[in-house]
């Protein structure tokens, strides 16, 4: 099992959210927590620089993206 550590603006962001979208995105992190990274395209996306990574979550409402990294083994951060 995986840390997350999300910051408010994060929180702040997915609460802003469609309701189908936001439980979308919820979903995807109990994912990233669970597989970390074993957890590969289409969910994350490896951006190259630095480690950073990119959730990409999808539903009927739309898209919703979110960036994090991984500063300590199992534990990533979202911003």
């Amino acid at each position: 099992m995986y840390r997350l550590n999300v910051i408010n603006a994060v929180r702040k962001e997915i609460k802003k959210l469609p309701s189908g979208l936001q439980a979308a995105m919820l979903d995807g992190l109990e994912e990233l927590a669970q597989y970390g990274v074993a957890l590969k395209e289409p969910s994350v996306r490896d951006l190259g620089r630095h480690g950073l990574k990119e959730l990409r979550i999808n539903s009927q409402e739309g898209i919703a993206r979110s960036l994090f990294f991984s500063k300590k083994a199992n534990k990533y951060t979202l911003y």
